[in-house]
């Protein structure tokens, strides 16, 4: 990055960039960042590349897609909105929040924590109908608490996830689009 003769673009809303303000500071002496609002629209990144932001009630999704593919990408999902549903039937490829399988997951380890809905994460059982319905060849779920029963190679939730066509995601995946 100490080479890059431009600006490093960042594309987050203002309540992201707001809080992550200390990345300036962090980057300043290897190159200047470019904050930019996501689009809502599709707009270009690269050459054949697209992106638009699906706006949720506190975080976003991202639908990416080129002449051949559309991918979405959604990471820490608090609701499924309409326009998010729409963007999951179009998507060859979903990758998707599976933080919690339960709403009270964490509160069973922690009492007096927050919930999954509390800290802005659908649960996996919320969310898997709508994957298993999905027409992506690719469906997978990330970003997965390490008190998430998916987790377990025999558990009966692994296995719903499994039956319903989606992976559960590991370091070291890969899979060609």
């Amino acid at each position: 990055m100490r080479q890059r003769g431009e600006q490093l673009p960042i594309y987050a809303s203002d309540a992201v960039r707001e809080k992550l303000g200390w990345i300036d500071d962090l980057m300043s002496p290897f190159c200047r960042v470019a904050w930019r609002n996501h689009p809502e629209q599709f707009s270009t990144l690269a050459d054949r590349i697209e992106l638009r932001a699906i706006a949720l009630s506190t975080s976003s999704a991202f639908e990416i897609r080129t002449p051949d593919h559309r991918m979405l990408l959604a990471p820490a999902i608090p609701e499924i909105s309409p326009e998010l549903a729409a963007a999951v039937k179009t998507a060859d490829t979903i990758i998707f929040d599976g933080t919690f399988w339960s709403n009270d997951e964490l509160r069973a380890i922690r009492p007096g924590g927050k919930n999954a809905r509390e800290m802005g994460h659908l649960p996996v059982k919320e969310s898997l109908p709508l994957l298993r319905e999905a027409r992506a060849a690719h469906r997978i779920y990330i970003h997965i608490n390490n008190t998430n029963p998916i987790l377990g190679p025999d558990s009966r939730e692994r296995r719903a996830v499994e039956s319903a066509g989606v992976i559960v995601g590991y370091d070291g995946l890969e899979f060609e689009v």
